[in-house]
């Protein structure tokens, strides 16, 4: 079979980039082909030093948080989604995986997105799943309508935590499976700086916190609760280097900012560009600790042996701590039951276009 698999794909997010090369990579190890899109078609982005402190970003900025995301979607989005959808772009595939990742997200344009692709599907009679994702808690009434149709057209519904089942029964009515993110399917190269002790602070994106979850403090009190994680593990390690990093390039000018603030405490920390996933996997492995606000990264710090401590920011990460560093977890089953659930994906797949075949 051939899957046309969507999700964030392009994009400066490296937990996104993992997610789309894991998924992938664990199809074509099932002995499958695919097509990989962009859920919502957009240019390519890069990690950049771009400082918030500018002006003029911020207000670019300011003007593009300030339009409505219907009007994003139409004059930016729906003309390319209709465009490729109508030029048989997408025609050679048998069915759709829309997946993984934090898909079904309150105040975004991808919920206008997944009613398109939900036409397409319909229109073209093919199935489609929905594999390995997460769901915001804040839903509205049309983001339930929306993404209601969606689950009820789709073959397989599959999600990433037990959080987000809970929230598609209480929203939904529906039951689905779960199984741990694809992610865990990666393995780290092997290497000779595995036993580092410098320690890695990744602070997620204060302007993005306050846009999308429910942080209510001022960014010198985001950058205390940070310091007082920090200042702990300092005590505990014979920490060598204080590095900062970050997996989006909105993030990466928060280790800017961020470095200025410990500077003023007289902390001394260096700020380091990770451009994918194995620049990230190499830093990690230089150190002993890894404070994150991003799901990916800790668990690539968990893939890689690492103590992980949760900037915990949004209900995700919550639900990802309480799931995953509270508890006892073996790698390897983690990875095996990834894959078995992607697995059970396609097979209702392929069992759905066989018999319509028939």
């Amino acid at each position: 079979m051939k899957f046309l698999v969507l999700n964030q794909n392009v994009t400066d997010n490296l937990g996104d980039k993992l997610i789309n090369q894991m998924l992938c990579d664990c199809i074509a190890k099932s002995g499958h082909s695919y097509m990989s899109f962009g859920f919502a078609p957009s240019n390519k982005q890069y990690l950049s030093s771009t400082n918030d402190n500018n002006g003029s970003h911020n207000i670019f900025t300011a003007l593009k948080q300030s339009c409505p995301f219907f009007i994003k979607y139409l004059l930016r989005y729906r003309g390319i989604l209709k465009g490729g959808q109508n030029s048989g772009k997408y025609s050679g595939c048998d069915a759709i995986i829309i997946g993984g990742g934090q898909l079904f997200k309150h105040h975004s344009i991808f919920v206008y997105c997944m009613n398109n692709w939900l036409k397409y599907a319909k229109r073209t009679k093919k199935p489609f799943a929905i594999y390995g994702i997460g769901i915001d808690h804040n839903l509205n009434f049309f983001e339930k309508y929306v993404y209601q149709k969606v689950l009820k057209h789709a073959s397989y519904i599959n999600v990433r935590d037990n959080n987000s089942a809970l929230l598609i029964q209480k929203y939904f009515g529906i039951n689905c499976t779960v199984s741990p993110d694809i992610a865990f399917t990666y393995t780290p190269p092997v290497s000779e700086h595995n036993d580092g002790h410098n320690i890695l602070v990744m602070p997620f994106n204060y302007q993005t916190a306050i846009k999308y979850f429910d942080i209510n403090k001022t960014r010198n009190a985001y950058y205390e609760d940070i310091l007082a994680l920090l200042l702990k593990k300092i005590d505990k390690h014979n920490i060598l280097d204080i590095i900062l990093t970050a997996t989006t390039s909105e993030d990466y000018s928060e280790c800017i900012r961020f470095q200025e603030y410990l500077s003023q405490q007289q902390i001394k920390s260096i700020v380091k560009r990770t451009y994918n996933i194995e620049n990230l996997v190499a830093l990690f492995q230089e150190c002993s600790c890894i404070i994150t606000g991003r799901m990916h990264a800790m668990i690539l710090a968990l893939i890689c042996n690492k103590e992980v401590i949760p900037i915990k920011i949004s209900n995700k990460i919550n639900g990802f701590t309480k799931e995953y560093l509270l508890t006892s977890i073996d790698i390897p089953s983690l990875h095996n039951a990834a894959m078995s659930g992607l697995e059970d994906c396609i097979n209702v797949l392929n069992i759905f276009v066989t018999n319509n075949l028939i």
